[in-house]
């Protein structure tokens, strides 16, 4: 086994975990919509949810929320700092964690009420069970091998 990986994050050791995928949240800013952010993966324990993101060459999402002035992670903090406290209220550790090729996919906001990490998709091995992780290290490989290169902007418009 990787390492543990909320342990790695500053998390507690949970005793069970769920694993999901492609779950919609309800919208921080109209939470009776049906249209809230999907999140790419979500890991919960008894006290803790993160919320991933993944990308490969993709920008993080802008020009979101209902002025249009919000990113993904912004509506995520969001959701963290408001709904999803008063939504699980046993939930005590909020994370969004970042994947993308290169280390740098969220910015660290200031004083918000949920850890903000970003890991590589070579780092996300460390994570999984030992027998898993030669499948996603080869799957990493070919993906650098066959996928067009990250623009040199990325990321430069980004909102800090």
């Amino acid at each position: 086994m990787g390492l543990q990986a909320g342990e790695a994050l500053g998390l507690p050791k949970p005793v069970s975990i769920i694993i999901w995928l492609w779950r919609r949240i309800p919208h921080p800013e109209k939470p009776a919509s049906t249209g809230g952010p999907e999140i790419d993966f979500g890991l919960q324990s008894e006290a803790c949810i993160v919320f991933g993101e993944a990308k490969w060459n993709s920008q993080l999402g802008v020009g979101q929320g209902v002025a249009g002035n919000r990113t993904q992670l912004d509506l995520r903090l969001a959701y963290c700092a408001d709904l999803g406290l008063r939504a699980i209220p046993a939930v005590r550790h909020w994370a969004i964690l970042g994947v993308g090729r290169e280390g740098d996919l969220l910015s660290t906001p200031v004083a918000c009420g949920a850890l903000v990490h970003n890991i590589t998709w070579r780092q996300l091995s460390q994570f999984l069970p030992s027998a898993l992780q030669p499948e996603l290290e080869e799957y990493v490989r070919w993906k650098e091998q066959y996928s067009s290169k990250r623009q040199a902007s990325w990321g430069q418009d980004r909102k800090s």
